[in-house]
């Protein structure tokens, strides 16, 4: 199984650039077929005064994937999945 993490989306405050919410999903891949859970989301903490803050046109997918791991157990999501798929198999194409 394959699991990526992916940024839905952001709203960020269009003054101050900071982010004040991500959507974000879980996309697995098994056996060619792709499944996908809800997109959810989360709210950012800290301010544009903290230290090492990004504004929002200088963000990469790379540093709101790393605050979303601060926030959720990402490998206990990825093992519900994994659960999830295991205990329905299905088959994939057409019966004729």
């Amino acid at each position: 199984m394959t699991h990526t993490w992916k940024i839905k989306e952001l709203h960020s405050n269009a003054t101050t650039g900071l982010v004040i919410r991500a959507y974000y999903q879980l996309i697995t891949e098994h056996n060619g077929i792709t499944y996908e859970t809800p997109i959810k989301n989360f709210v950012p903490t800290g301010s544009i005064s903290d230290p090492g803050f990004i504004t929002y046109s200088s963000l990469t997918e790379a540093d709101v994937l790393t605050w979303l791991e601060t926030y959720r157990e990402l490998t206990s999501e990825e093992t519900n999945m994994e659960n999830d798929i295991n205990s329905r198999p299905l088959l994939k194409g057409l019966p004729w």
